[in-house]
């Protein structure tokens, strides 16, 4: 074989060698890239979740527990029972609600769902099983009742160090 030859096969090789290394390390830094976003994108919707979780546990925090009706208040009942005024009286304490408290609730229901649908979306399968637990809690929610707000308590601490602790994995290897 002539030097020409060998010449061209190693600059070939070297220009081929080469393509294959730049090749391999744009697609390491592609993935890093996809995996980097993948976290910030599952940061923020945790981030978003906690804040929305936040809101509404202060807001049930700060709401009085129900008075246990009287023997006159079963009494007005029956009469607006026989009268049919049940609705107008629920529309009525309903207007009142909104005009004291404004849609607080209502928006802070909403932020909840828009943040936990959002979470969902992205979520590893420990965050979504306890996203699921924190919905059957939210459901079992009874005003004033102190076992219930215990158990909140010790599952929001839950949900954040899973969440913590999610957003830790990569970096303790």
């Amino acid at each position: 074989m002539s030097g020409y030859v060998i010449g061209s096969l190693i600059g070939a090789g070297a220009v081929l060698l080469g393509s294959l290394l730049t090749g391999h390390r744009e697609q390491r830094v592609r993935v890093a890239e996809r995996e980097a976003s993948r976290r910030a994108e599952l940061k923020t919707a945790m981030r978003e979740y906690l804040a929305a979780l936040d809101a509404v546990t202060n807001e049930l925090r700060d709401q009085l527990a129900q008075p246990t009706p009287t023997r006159v208040d079963r009494s007005l009942d029956r009469a607006m029972q026989r009268a049919g005024l049940q609705v107008v009286v629920f529309m009525i304490g309903r207007l009142l609600n909104r005009a004291v408290y404004g849609r607080r609730h209502e928006v802070l229901a909403d932020e909840l769902m828009v943040a936990a649908a959002h979470l969902r979306l992205v979520a590893p399968p420990a965050v979504a099983d306890l996203m699921r637990e924190v919905e059957e809690v939210a459901l079992e929610y009874s005003s004033g009742d102190e076992q219930w707000q215990a158990t909140w308590m010790l599952l929001r601490a839950r949900v954040r160090a899973e969440f913590r602790s999610q957003l830790l994995e990569p970096y303790r290897t």
